[in-house]
């Protein structure tokens, strides 16, 4: 019985480099693997304005024919035709003998590094407790939340685009007085931010920041208030 045969040279235009992460959060020095593919991730939209890409893509790093070819860890950071992207799952495909054939990186785009860029930003305002989703009250109480929403393509060219990346941060608190005060005070604090340090982030520049006023949002589940406004970034996008 023969083994699979490997994805030939010709399907694997591209290059990437990787780099790990390390356990204090920072990533090692980047390395090579030549002989790649990477497969954006399309999505079809009637919204002339939004951008056509779903957030990120696959690469396929064969066995054999990708040169310097291992297997990359979820959370490293990769460039593929001068994209900065995060690895969120990798698959490893086997032949018929239980050998590694191929590998398929799950990769998306680096606009999530946003929502950490803001949720910096808050920190060195002396605001705490940052949440992807609202927690339970038994895992943290007054919890802050970012929620961070796709690229919105206002014009592209031939080497960018540019458009904005919406965070909405949402201020949970158990008296509906603490809630609206301290969102009002994270809005105020953003508003004012330095952000010029923190212009570059891969791929993207930021050029732009507004915020829109904070408002009330509901009561959740056990009864804390949530208050809430949107942090509007203007990006442009190298192609």
């Amino acid at each position: 019985m023969r083994s699979v045969r490997p994805i030939p040279k010709a399907a694997l235009p591209d290059v990437m480099t990787v780099r790990a992460p390390l356990p204090d959060g920072t990533y090692d020095e980047p390395e090579l693997i030549c002989n790649v593919r990477f497969e954006r991730t399309q999505r079809v939209t009637d919204d002339e304005h939004r951008s056509a890409d779903a957030g990120g893509g696959t690469v396929f790093v064969d066995a054999v024919n990708s040169i310097g070819a291992f297997e990359v860890v979820a959370r490293s950071r990769v460039a593929v035709r001068g994209q900065s992207m995060y690895v969120v799952e990798v698959h490893r495909c086997e032949d018929l003998f239980g050998r590694v054939h191929h590998w398929e990186i799950k990769v998306r785009w680096e606009t999530l590094q946003l929502a950490f860029l803001v949720a910096n930003a808050l920190l060195d305002g002396d605001f705490a407790s940052y949440f992807a989703s609202v927690p339970s009250a038994d895992v943290e109480p007054e919890p802050i939340v970012l929620r961070q929403g796709g690229f919105e393509r206002t014009s592209r060219m031939e080497d960018e685009e540019r458009g904005t990346v919406t965070v909405a941060v949402l201020v949970v608190r158990e008296v509906d007085a603490t809630a609206e005060a301290d969102a009002n005070a994270c809005e105020r604090w953003l508003r004012r931010y330095g952000w010029e340090r923190h212009a570059e982030n891969g791929s993207w520049r930021i050029v732009g920041l507004d915020t829109t006023a904070p408002a009330f949002k509901e009561r959740d589940g056990s009864g804390r208030f949530v208050w809430t406004f949107d942090v509007v970034l203007t990006v442009v996008r190298s192609l």
